[in-house]
């Protein structure tokens, strides 16, 4: 398998299923949290600082009563787990994290009850 199959793999079986697991997780926050959290990552040139910096700023919301815990645990855990493989190639990292904070919004705008996963999801949205 070829790094970049192993690349959109990693972007189909992981991190749209976690921005899906986050996002209808997000009962109790409002939308301006979720944007707020976008505009701390996409506000950075680069995305290793933008990682960082939405994780700073999911601690501090969760300081502040925010985010629940239990997401901040999610949320937290997803960034880190997709920091920690694509840290030492910035545009793979731009790129999985853009894509899981849009599909983390999506999913949180839909208002379906909580998912795992895409076709969790799905089967709660044509029900």
């Amino acid at each position: 398998m070829s790094a970049n199959e192993d690349f959109e793999e990693f972007l189909t079986q992981y991190v749209i299923n976690w921005g899906i697991e986050a996002g209808t997780n997000s009962q109790g926050i409002d939308k301006s949290t979720v944007n707020n959290l976008i505009s701390a990552f996409f506000g950075e040139s680069n995305p290793v600082k933008g990682a960082i910096m939405i994780q700073l700023y999911i601690a501090r919301q969760r300081g502040r009563g925010e985010i629940p815990y239990r997401l901040s645990s999610i949320l937290g855990n997803h960034i880190q787990s997709i920091y920690n493989k694509y840290k030492h190639d910035v545009e793979k990292l731009r790129l999985a994290l853009e894509t899981y904070l849009l599909v983390f919004k999506w999913s949180f705008e839909s208002k379906v009850k909580p998912a795992r996963n895409f076709e969790e999801f799905v089967s709660k949205v044509i029900t």
